[in-house]
């Protein structure tokens, strides 16, 4: 019996035992997979875009306060004499003010001959009259010069621009619309009264003599009104000394974003310039609007 009883003791004993090392196998390895476990990762909170400075509407645009214009010589050529050709048909002939009490006139011609210079439907040769003689500006004109309500159409401007000097003897007398797959592209007239010499030069853009910084002379601002993908955009000229200037485009001078689609206007009556700017191309929005004024070369924001 005394046997029985210690072989039971035994048992009991490693029953135990084996409990006690069961628990503690199960405690290990709650600790070890605790220790192991991949803890999630704190969500990420995103700001919400700002629709003023998305790229969807791009920034708005930072205009100088002021700006010194980059002029430029404007190169001329001298008109010369010319007769009427026989194949020359004339269809008008249009006033074009006059110069120290002496008319000056375009006669308006029609060149029958189809393969010939300025032969297409549309063109024309025009020849500048004065003083009993008669120059050619050696290009095709538009045949909006032959229009009667000329105010509507643009063809023709009398600007009177003369040198800023007490005894000035070169004045930007006019300008006349030249042949192009679009209105603005025009022709200059210039006359050298001391040598009873015309030039000419051409750009685009439908100018207007005006005092744009009131010293008492004019400056030509010309005014391209936009054409195909090309928006609207200003260009100034000026004398300086004997020599006429022009201004880079004003959109060229800030460096506007976009420049295809910024525009730059300008306002008659203030003698101011408006450029609006538009930063995005995809949505055409202004982004931000600069006004200025002209001094003396120098332009000047209006705040």
């Amino acid at each position: 019996m005394g046997t029985m009883y210690y072989k039971g003791s035994i048992a009991l004993l490693a029953i135990l035992c084996l409990v006690v090392l069961l628990n503690a196998c199960g405690a290990a390895g709650q600790e070890q997979g605790q220790e192991t476990a991949i803890q999630p990762s704190p969500p990420i909170v995103t700001k919400a875009a700002d629709p003023l400075n998305s790229s969807v509407h791009g920034t708005p645009y930072p205009f100088p306060k002021s700006l010194k214009l980059q002029f430029q010589p404007v190169e001329l050529t001298m008109l010369k004499e010319s007769k009427v050709k026989p194949t020359w048909e004339r269809t008008a002939i249009v006033a074009f003010g006059a110069i120290d009490g002496t008319p000056v006139s375009l006669a308006i011609y029609k060149e029958t001959d189809e393969h010939a210079l300025c032969g297409s439907s549309y063109e024309r040769v025009a020849l500048l009259e004065h003083r009993g003689k008669a120059y050619r500006y050696v290009d095709c004109f538009s045949s909006s010069l032959e229009t009667e309500n000329q105010e509507d159409q643009k063809p023709l401007f009398l600007l009177g621009a003369k040198q800023h000097a007490p005894s000035s003897n070169l004045i930007l007398h006019g300008a006349a619309e030249l042949s192009a797959n679009g209105p603005g592209r025009m022709a200059y007239f210039i006359l050298n009264q001391k040598q009873d010499r015309w030039y000419g030069f051409e750009d685009w853009g439908f100018p207007r003599a005006i005092d744009l910084d009131g010293d008492g002379f004019e400056e030509v601002a010309s005014q391209f009104e936009g054409l195909h993908l090309q928006w609207p955009d200003v260009v100034i000229y000026r004398w300086k000394g004997r020599t006429l200037e022009r201004s880079p485009s004003i959109k060229t001078a800030l460096r506007v974003p976009n420049p295809t689609y910024s525009e730059a206007i300008i306002d008659e009556r203030n003698k101011q310039i408006t450029v609006n700017a538009v930063a995005n191309a995809e949505d055409f929005e202004v982004s931000d609007t600069g006004k200025y004024q002209y001094e003396d070369g120098v332009l000047v924001r209006v705040e």
